[in-house]
């Protein structure tokens, strides 16, 4: 199982928005606004562009959009803009960001097997039982 916790600590907002490929259309401060990767509000239209939506704040690690309504940390950030499962958005984020995954090496430790390491089918189904 995933930590969510130990991951949403490892994470930085400005890794997840270089890695979301977003640029701020202007900073002030810890603030960096732009239109919004998850409804891209701001992005086409001669009145959008004088008004971004979007907010990241760097300091305090949060992010709020005010056209959709969308807000929280830097990993929501990236679950809702990538529109994946919180599981898969999370494995996804690691290896972009070249992180180790927290909480799967744990699972990743078994003894006798390895991760990603399975036992074909058809050796189960050739091997002689056991008398």
């Amino acid at each position: 199982m995933i930590d969510f916790s130990e991951l949403k600590k490892q994470i930085d907002m400005l890794d997840v928005l270089s890695a979301l490929d977003w640029q701020p259309q202007y900073t002030i401060a810890d603030e960096h606004r732009g239109y919004c990767p998850i409804c891209e509000a701001g992005k086409s239209g001669r009145q959008q562009k004088r008004k971004y939506g979007f907010g990241a704040n760097v300091a305090k690690q949060v992010f709020h959009c005010k056209r959709c309504g969308s807000r929280g940390n830097a990993f929501d950030l990236y679950h809702q803009a990538r529109c994946l499962p919180i599981f898969k958005a999370a494995i996804e984020l690691c290896e972009r960001l070249r992180v180790p995954v927290p909480g799967l090496e744990r699972h990743a430790q078994l003894p006798g097997r390895h991760r990603g390491q399975r036992i074909p089918l058809f050796d189960i189904n050739t091997t002689e039982p056991t008398q």
